[in-house]
């Protein structure tokens, strides 16, 4: 910031990602469905919910909800929650299991998820890496050096679309 350089995120904004979504057919009920069992996946993974019992549902139900209610500018998505009995009802019709005891859970709801959801997963990853790698170009036309800092899954697509712009890159590990 000293030197005059800007940072730029490159990430949707939620309002972004819900209309690419809509665009794409997702209704609001899918959307929410999505934002609700990967709330309830990240509670899971973190250790916040011990269990899959419908008490451990119950209790992050509350968190998982309110972030799903919340208005966009302070992070939430401005949705309307399901109950938890209809979300139970939904993951049900998608995976032919109740979520309370699933012994699939999370690893049902990830990669290779050939449901809607999963398909709603996919089709928003794949606008998240044309939006950042439009703004990749961007920047790059403007400024012809960019400092790209990314990782994860976007590693996997973004990777090869700036290798085959850019040629081979230098990979600098951070620790040695």
């Amino acid at each position: 910031m000293k030197r005059q350089i800007p940072f730029v995120g490159g990430e949707l904004t939620r309002a972004e990602e819900i209309r690419s979504l809509k665009e794409k057919d997702y209704s609001d009920a899918d959307i929410a469905f999505s934002v609700m069992v990967g709330g309830f996946s990240q509670s899971f993974r973190s250790g916040e919910m011990r269990g899959l019992s419908l008490d451990d549902l119950q209790a992050a139900y509350l968190q998982v909800a309110q972030i799903l209610r919340l208005p966009q500018e302070d992070g939430g998505w401005a949705m309307a929650a399901p109950s938890l009995d209809e979300f139970r009802e939904q993951y049900k019709a998608l995976y032919g299991v109740d979520i309370v005891g699933d012994s699939g859970f999370p690893l049902r709801i990830d990669i290779g998820d050939q449901t809607r959801h999963g398909q709603q997963g996919r089709d928003a990853m794949l606008m998240s890496d044309r939006h950042l790698l439009g703004l990749i170009e961007q920047q790059l036309t403007e400024r012809h050096t960019v400092l790209v800092v990314y990782g994860g899954s976007h590693w996997s697509t973004l990777s090869a679309a700036l290798e085959k712009r850019l040629g081979k890159p230098a990979v600098a590990p951070f620790l040695k």
